[in-house]
C-alpha cells in the first residue's frame, strides 16, 4: 500500500514511523499512513483486498434477508424508541444511551480531509451500493467534509 503514493512524499509528511511489532504470523508490517490505505483500498487490486474492508454486500447478502430495522450507530440513542415501540417492549427505557456528541467525529473528518477528492471518488464508486443499501449518500458526506 505504501507504493501508491508518490516517490517525492516524505516520511515526515506521511507519518510514517517504522513498522507495526509482530503478529500471530511472525512477521513486522510497515505502518501504512491513512492516504496509502484509502488510495489503496479504492483499487482493484486483490493482493491488497482483506474481509475487513470487503462490500457488506458481498459478505452478508442482506438482499436476501428481509430486515425489519437497521440501526445507524450515529442515531442508535434516537433508534431505540422507535425500535422498542415496533417490538413491543415496554418498561425498558433505562437501557437506552443516552444521546450525546461522539468523540470519534471530529477525528474522522480531520482523517478524511488528507485524502485527495479523486481517491474519495474512486470509494465512492467502490463502496456506493453499501452507502445506498444502507440509508446514506455519499454526496452528502462529501459535502460535509468539504463545508467543514
Amino acid at each position: 500500500m505504501l507504493e501508491t503514493l508518490s516517490s517525492n512524499t516524505s516520511k515526515t509528511q506521511i507519518g510514517h514511523s517504522g513498522m507495526l511489532p509482530e503478529g500471530s504470523d511472525n512477521k513486522s508490517y510497515p505502518i501504512v499512513p491513512f492516504p496509502a490505505f484509502i488510495k489503496a483500498v479504492g483499487t482493484n487490486r486483490t493482493d491488497w483486498q482483506d474481509p475487513h474492508w470487503q462490500l457488506i454486500s458481498d459478505l452478508c447478502a442482506p438482499c436476501h434477508i428481509d430486515y425489519d430495522f437497521i440501526v445507524h450507530t450515529e442515531t442508535i440513542a434516537q433508534d431505540y424508541p422507535l425500535f422498542f415501540r415496533k417490538a413491543g417492549i415496554v418498561g425498558r427505557e433505562d437501557q437506552l444511551p443516552e444521546v450525546r456528541q461522539r468523540k470519534g467525529d471530529r477525528l474522522f473528518w480531520d482523517f478524511y480531509k488528507q485524502i485527495p477528492i479523486e481517491d474519495l471518488w474512486r470509494i465512492k464508486e467502490k463502496f456506493g451500493a453499501d452507502y445506498e443499501m444502507f440509508g446514506y449518500d455519499f454526496n452528502d458526506d462529501i459535502r460535509r467534509l468539504f463545508g467543514r
